[in-house]
């Protein structure tokens, strides 16, 4: 936190993954705490979600949207490294569905953004092998002019 203050930041995203059932209530503890702090500092506070699912319904999207000031959506990993079958990294009807899941829970909060495409992968070879990597705004820009 005193990094951000020093730094002049708007505030700070929390993006923690493999949260597990047993440890969901002591995040969503961490989230009420830091929210609090950060406030006190007028920082804003934003988590990072899952696209919700049966499997993940402990993360508990509808009492971080009473916590924090924004919830994003990561609307990606519709089809990973190790998946089962290959496909979309964020296929169309796949947002839309994360979009819907989360705008229904009515929380009063405002779900800030839905990350997916802005999460592009690049594809490259080295050495004869497939490997990827993301890139930022700044290099989307130079790859993608326009866009």
């Amino acid at each position: 936190m005193a990094t951000a203050i020093q730094h002049e930041l708007d505030g700070i995203n929390i993006d923690f993954e493999h949260v597990t059932k047993d440890t969901a209530p002591a995040y969503l503890e961490f989230l009420r705490e830091l929210t609090l702090k950060c406030h006190a500092n007028d920082l804003i506070v934003s988590v990072d979600n899952y696209s919700p699912a049966s499997y993940n319904a402990y993360y508990d999207l509808e009492e971080k949207g009473r916590i924090v000031d924004y919830v994003v959506l990561m609307a990606y990993d519709e089809h990973y490294n190790g998946s089962e079958e290959s496909g979309s990294v964020s296929s169309l009807p796949f947002v839309k569905e994360g979009v819907k899941k989360c705008a229904g829970k009515g929380t009063g909060r405002t779900y800030g953004s839905c990350t997916s495409v802005l999460h592009e992968i690049v594809e490259r070879s080295k050495r004869q092998k497939a490997t990827s990597g993301s890139i930022g705004h700044e290099r989307r820009r130079e790859c993608c002019p326009g866009k």
